[in-house]
């Protein structure tokens, strides 16, 4: 997994030298960016039982009674996007400030209630898009099943609020 150009050696050659591997094998250590990952391994002790190995769809679930996100699998917290994110919007009102009250459930209840933090689409906690970035947003209701999140804005005829969230229910 980590090999210094130091310890490289001629491919298919016997050598006295302390070489461990050839110029064409990956270093995995090289830099702070690489990622290791391993899957589908089972630590425990003896009496050892078979290896269970549950469905993406079956272990996501699992994991979402604790912590659930709307933004995309790979998209971490407090990412700049609208992908994934809660929406909803209405044209023609009068030019008055407003408060929109938006309720979110959860794919999966949560093992008790979570804590619930908003993000607006710039990634910043504790905000919602209304029409900008960086409306305060008020979360409430907080329950395993979900939750509704508001925001208050001057005048405008076009109301558009959206937001992400995550919601946490760890032990």
């Amino acid at each position: 997994m980590a090999l210094g150009t130091n310890h490289h050696g001629t491919v298919d050659a016997w050598t006295t030298g302390t070489e461990l591997g050839s110029v064409n094998q990956v270093n995995c250590m090289d830099n702070t960016a690489n990622n290791f990952y391993l899957t589908n391994v089972k630590l425990q002790r003896a009496p050892y039982t078979s290896f269970n190995n549950r469905p993406f769809e079956q272990e996501l679930a699992l994991c979402q009674r604790y912590y659930e996100k709307s933004y995309p699998l790979p998209t971490f917290p407090g990412a700049a996007t609208s992908l994934g994110s809660e929406f909803w919007s209405s044209n023609g009102h009068s030019n008055n400030g407003y408060t929109i009250f938006k309720s979110a459930s959860f794919s999966v209840s949560k093992r008790a209630n979570p804590t619930v933090v908003s993000y607006d689409t710039a990634g910043t906690a504790g905000k919602v898009y209304m029409t900008a970035e960086g409306v305060a947003a008020t979360v409430a209701q907080e329950s395993t099943r979900g939750f509704w999140v508001s925001g208050t804005e001057g005048a405008s005829t076009t109301r558009r609020f959206r937001f992400h969230w995550t919601s946490d229910a760890e032990l």
